[in-house]
């Protein structure tokens, strides 16, 4: 079995292939369980994570709450039980990875889904869709989360435990619903947002662009030979 020692301030290298990540050349799976920062004290943070630790997880996820950070439109806070900067160096202390699941959207039994009111207020904005005002409102949110972490050096090709990072977060569910308009937001907010961390900081998105697009239009078609198929069979 394999220790993680994250003490160092030495860059980790987190690739991926088919099989698993790649952590400094080595296949590994994850095992990581959630606490939620706000949901709890500073002072209670290295309990938690020591106890998660204890349980045998190896990583610690948590979304960014954006009705938290940004309770009016473009002033943030970040301090208190809102600091997740410290919150990610107490579990590198711990010698555990991260995982910050930026959302902005948050599905954790969180009021609103972790958008902030003032959002909803904004005329013309349409939440989750391909709306202009909607996805100009989230990359300023991303862009600030992730400049906020790269300025404390927490991503993992800078030293620091963040080994992944996620943009969005349970929208298969709906985007079905949505049908064409749906495919076409998630691939090109998923895009825009990711361009913001690549171009911020390297961290590992489960993907390099070109692939996500390589892996767009593979499901076109696979789609399209769906349809046929299954036309076909109703045909017969």
């Amino acid at each position: 079995m394999s220790m993680i020692m994250l003490h160092s301030c030495f860059a980790i290298e987190v690739t991926y292939d088919s099989k698993a990540l790649i952590i400094n050349g080595e296949r590994r799976l994850i095992f990581s369980g959630a606490i939620h920062y706000p949901r709890s004290t500073m002072e209670m943070w290295p309990d938690l994570i020591q106890k998660a630790k204890d349980g045998g997880l190896d990583a610690i996820e948590t979304y960014i709450f954006c009705d938290r950070h940004e309770p009016v439109q473009h002033e943030y806070n970040f301090s208190g039980n809102l600091d997740f900067v410290n919150f990610f160096k107490l579990i590198q202390e711990a010698g555990l990875y991260a995982i910050m699941r930026i959302g902005p959207y948050a599905c954790a039994e969180w009021n609103y889904r972790g958008f902030p009111l003032w959002l909803h207020n904004i005329p013309g904005i349409e939440l989750r869709i391909n709306n202009q005002i909607y996805k100009k409102e989230m990359q300023i949110f991303t862009t600030k989360t992730v400049n906020v972490a790269k300025e404390a050096n927490l991503f993992a090709s800078q030293g620091g435990p963040i080994v992944l990072a996620q943009i969005k977060k349970e929208y298969g569910d709906i985007m079905w619903n949505y049908k064409d308009v749906g495919k076409e937001y998630i691939w090109d907010e998923t895009l825009l947002q990711g361009k913001v961390l690549w171009r911020v900081v390297s961290v590992e998105l489960f993907a390099t662009f070109s692939e996500i697009l390589q892996w767009k239009a593979t499901m076109i078609n696979q789609i399209k030979q769906r349809r046929v198929t299954f036309q076909r069979i109703a045909d017969s």
